[in-house]
């Protein structure tokens, strides 16, 4: 019996994977499912329980824990659970671009 408390939504999202506190550039990965708290991830390496990632997807950056890790034909399932977010970012480099270009943008940035 599945003892979730949020409802999963089906989901399906390429996103790059990053264990943080590595030198890593990240790997592929595929957003499967997700809910209020955390999101299922498909990708092609296991990962142990307790590590924390970076997930960026076309419109925001994600950091988390992995909860549970589930070999699967192929690759892994990962189950996380999802502390930050940053969200709407291709708006914010809209703005900031915008922002940028205006006469006085410089001296406005230095005084700070």
């Amino acid at each position: 019996m599945d003892q979730r408390r949020e409802a999963r939504l089906a989901v399906d999202e390429k996103v790059v994977l990053r264990v943080l506190d590595c030198d890593n550039q990240g790997v592929p990965a595929l957003i499967v499912d997700r809910s209020a708290g955390g999101l299922g991830i498909r990708l092609d390496t296991p990962l142990k329980p307790g590590v924390m990632v970076e997930i960026r997807g076309a419109d925001s950056i994600l950091l988390g824990e992995v909860v549970y890790c589930r070999e699967e034909q192929g690759g892994a399932f990962l189950g996380t659970r999802i502390e930050h977010g940053l969200f709407g970012l291709a708006e914010l480099h809209r703005v900031a671009s915008e922002f940028l270009t205006q006469p006085g943008s410089e001296t406005a940035i230095m005084r700070g």
